[in-house]
């Protein structure tokens, strides 16, 4: 019996398809996906390689889709880690067991329901604090050592980012992004009892200068007026 011969112009053709698909299959080895890569670094949404120098915490649970950590605060006593995650459509706060690395708890906020970057802790790690962007006010939570429990919210009328809290818990400070001020709030009443103008960056005559605080080691605010 004789072995089965191709036309030349048949080989060549399955030649060429060969080197095509092994041209695909190596392209697609090469492909990214934004995330942990298994060898301790991490590719960023917008194609940066990194490699982290601590741990990382991998945030995937029921609202993948809701993990773009944003904003972060570790409570007093340096067990839990909530974090604020933008995300399409959704948005979150996660609180996150230090010790096992998993998140313990997610809330959800579905839009037009928003956090923001502002995420801070009372003193005494029983309460907590989340700006609200976009709905103009900062979520209020209670926390009883392991999950959160959202307790209302105090109105900001001009777009509250970063967040700080006084040494003693009782005042809590708001940058608003779109007021170019900084707000005072009194916990005890839960209002807005002033607000501290912020002069714009020089490069950034309008919209938003204040974006982020952070409170010092004698409780006084910092604000950082960088703009957006």
């Amino acid at each position: 019996m004789r072995g089965l011969h191709l036309p030349k112009r048949v080989l060549v053709l399955a030649a060429a398809a060969s080197i095509a698909v092994g041209g695909t299959t190596a392209m697609a080895a090469h492909i990214l996906t934004a995330g942990p890569q298994g060898d301790g670094s991490s590719v960023t949404p917008n194609g940066w390689f990194v490699t982290p120098a601590g741990r990382q915490i991998d945030l995937a649970d029921a609202t993948w889709w809701a993990d773009r950590p944003y904003g972060q605060a570790l409570s007093p006593d340096g067990r839990t880690l909530l974090i604020s995650s933008a995300g399409q459509s959704t948005e979150s706060i996660k609180v996150v067991d230090t010790a096992s690395g998993t998140v313990r708890q997610t809330i959800a906020y579905t839009a037009p329901e928003a956090v923001n970057v502002g995420v801070v802790w009372s003193p005494r790690g029983d309460r907590a604090f989340a700006s609200a962007g976009g709905n103009n006010k900062v979520r209020s939570y209670g926390f009883d050592g392991s999950r959160l429990t959202e307790s209302g919210s105090i109105a900001v009328p001009k777009y509250p980012m970063g967040l700080a809290i006084s040494s003693d818990g009782l005042t809590l400070y708001a940058a608003e992004n779109r007021g170019d001020a900084l707000a005072v709030i009194d916990l005890a009443t839960a209002s807005v009892e002033s607000g501290i103008p912020v002069v714009p960056s020089s490069w950034k005559r309008t919209g938003a200068p204040s974006t982020y605080t952070a409170a010092s080691p004698g409780g006084a605010p910092r604000i950082d007026s960088r703009g957006s």
